[in-house]
């Protein structure tokens, strides 16, 4: 995160990493095989802590509370946010949704409500997409609107707007 606050993250090299981190570069490799993982490393341990902190919950129409409690939490993490937003590495953030979903909501329930077990990995990109999107324009609009509204909108896409 040094790195991205002074140069573009495309321009920051292992090199640089490895300096600021006072490691070899075969130390690096030894627990990452490129920058990108290092951010979603990152990730996941911010989703490890907020599952720390919150139960999940176990049903679709019970997915307002987590998606606020999420918001809330990723709020905490604006500077993070705004240089994923600024390096144009959300795909990463959805990657790390994808990846953590488990730990927020009960994907086994939200199959059987679907009813075909083989759409697992179509569920999982749709939450993860619709959510990452969302916040990703809440940074790029510098956080204009409140939790509220934006919890709203992402329920309500979640359910296919039913307008």
């Amino acid at each position: 995160l040094y790195w991205m606050e002074l140069e573009p993250y495309f321009e920051i090299t292992v090199t640089q990493i490895c300096q600021q981190a006072g490691l070899v570069r075969q130390t690096f490799y030894r627990n990452f095989s490129s920058k990108e993982d290092i951010l979603l490393y990152y990730m996941d341990q911010l989703f490890d802590q907020f599952a720390n902190q919150h139960s999940a919950h176990s049903s679709f129409p019970e997915l307002e509370p987590i998606v606020r409690d999420c918001f809330c939490f990723l709020s905490q993490t604006r500077d993070f946010l705004v240089l994923l937003e600024k390096n144009d590495l959300f795909l990463l953030m959805q990657q790390s949704i994808v990846k953590n979903l488990d730990k927020l909501v009960s994907i086994p329930l939200l199959l059987q409500k679907l009813g075909n077990p083989a759409l697992d990995r179509y569920l999982r990109s749709y939450i993860a997409s619709v959510f990452a999107c969302v916040l990703k324009e809440w940074v790029h609009g510098n956080f204009a609107e409140d939790v509220d509204t934006l919890v709203a909108l992402t329920c309500r896409l979640f359910h296919g707007l039913a307008l």
